[in-house]
This record gives C-alpha cells, structure tokens and sequence, in this order.
C-alpha cells in the first residue's frame, strides 16, 4: 500500500507534496509495476521498464511513457525523500503515472532458513501477462491470507493446474531440473526470469508442464519467488512438505544474490550520480 508517510509523490513527472495529491477515485485499469531500492538504486530497473511497456501495448497501445522522464522523477523522487531500502510502484492509469514509496513484504531471516507455510486456493488472473492492478482480487485474497494464516496462496485454475502465487512467482525441483507452469498461465516476474538466467548459467534443466495437486509429491523442494522476496523456500504446501535444504534450491539462493548484487553495483554509478 502506499506510504502516506513519504513527503513527496510524483505525478505526471512532476514531484508534488504527498499531502496535496487527491487520488482518482474513478480510476480505469491500473497497469504497474514494483521496483526495489537497495540503498536508494533501482535494482533491474531496465527490466521493469520493459515490461510495463509490454502490459501496456495490450491495455493502452497508443500511450508511451518517456523513459527518460521516469528515471528522472524516480531519481528525484528517491533523492526527495531520503529513500532507501524500499520498494517503489510505478502507476500507469487514464494517460497518468504516479510513482510512490509502497511497503515491501519482506520475509524474516528465519523465513529464508526455515522456509514458509502456502495452501493452494481455486482462483485465476484473468489475462495473467499483464501486470494490471484489481482492487477486488487483491482485496479477497488479502482476505483469504488471513483466514489460512498463511504466508502465501498458490493459484489453481480452473483445469485444476498450480500456476503462481498470488503476489509471487512458484517453481519447484526434482533432482537438478527446474519445473515451472506454462508460461501462458503466468505472469513471468523480473526475479522470476532472472533466476531463470542464473539458472542456465549453473546448467541447471528448465522444464515448463502442467502441474496438478497429484504431481506435487514428485517435487524435492520448491520456492516462491518476487521482487521483496527474492527466492524464498516453502516448507509445507497445505499438508505436504518440501526439503527447505536441497541442495539445488540453496545453490540457486547464493547465485541469485551473487547475480542481484552485481546488477546493483552496475545501477550504482547510474543512480548516484
């Protein structure tokens, strides 16, 4: 949710106090994106931008934002209001973008170590590609979180398959291959993908099937991962437990670091001028 604490927005490139901005009440389809700060620099920026150029063509094919003019309210924005390890939401609505501090969900450290608890859930994005926010599914699974008490709710549609997280992206492992759902039921996260790399780079297999409750047993171990999150084990899936330990799953965890931070230290020199 949006940080009414953060002194200062931007709207249409132009910072305004937080205080002053009224919020559209009859907004149409939100496209937008979350981006993490790791001490005020945009970790993956290009990639994000890329992909809410993509959700747009769909939605708004005729409204092109300026790139430059976004790292440059983002830089502003970030300078403003002292940010720095936040994440950040680009909002794209009626020809508008809004960019704003948002509160990141971050896993504790004992999260990352002893993995996390998810059930499965019957629900569906409707058109999965695009990164479009829905008051009204946010608002029930956000209700359903708290009646499971769980950390996380996975997506099976309507022909019975696991796809994705709610706010996340799910891949598992069996031996040394990786497995994810089809890509067309999914909405392919920027962490998601740059696993997916690092993951090629070790020579890991990448295998992409139809997943159902009855295949889960065939899986050593699977993950959650997201722009907060990174790559986060899950321990139990409803009553089904994973191997928060697999060596493959915590090979790919010190890469994935390796690799996030060396993106961060080539956005250094860019971000802090």
């Amino acid at each position: 949710m949006q940080n009414d604490s953060t002194e200062f927005i931007s709207f249409n490139y132009t910072l305004i106090p937080n205080l002053e901005f009224k919020p559209h009440q009859n907004r149409s389809t939100i496209v937008y994106e979350v981006i993490r700060l790791v001490n005020g620099v945009p970790v993956f920026f290009e990639e994000h931008c890329k992909r809410l150029l993509n959700s747009l063509k769909a939605l708004s094919p005729d409204f092109k934002p300026d790139k430059l003019g976004l790292e440059q309210s983002l830089r502003e924005l970030i300078q403003r209001n002292n940010l720095s390890n936040t994440n950040i939401r680009i909002d794209v609505f009626d020809g508008n973008i809004l960019i704003y501090e948002v509160q990141g969900l971050y896993p504790k450290p004992k999260d990352f170590e002893h993995g996390v608890q998810v059930n499965l859930t019957p629900k569906e994005r409707k058109n999965p590609k695009e990164k479009i926010y829905r008051a009204s599914w946010k608002k029930d699974v956000e209700k359903k979180l708290a009646d499971a008490k769980v950390f996380e709710l996975l997506l099976v549609n309507k022909q019975g398959l696991i796809t994705e997280g709610s706010r996340s992206n799910l891949l598992f492992i069996r031996n040394n291959t990786l497995f994810s759902a089809e890509e067309s039921l999914i909405l392919p996260g920027i962490t998601r993908s740059e696993i997916l790399k690092v993951a090629k780079k070790l020579g890991v297999s990448i295998q992409y099937l139809k997943i159902d409750k009855a295949s889960l047993v065939s899986f050593d171990a699977a993950f959650l991962c997201g722009t907060s999150i990174q790559i986060l084990p899950i321990a139990k899936l409803d009553n089904l437990s994973f191997n928060v330990d697999n060596a493959l799953l915590r090979e790919l965890q010190k890469a994935f670091n390796t690799h996030f931070e060396r993106d961060y230290r080539k956005s250094i020199e860019k971000w802090k001028k």
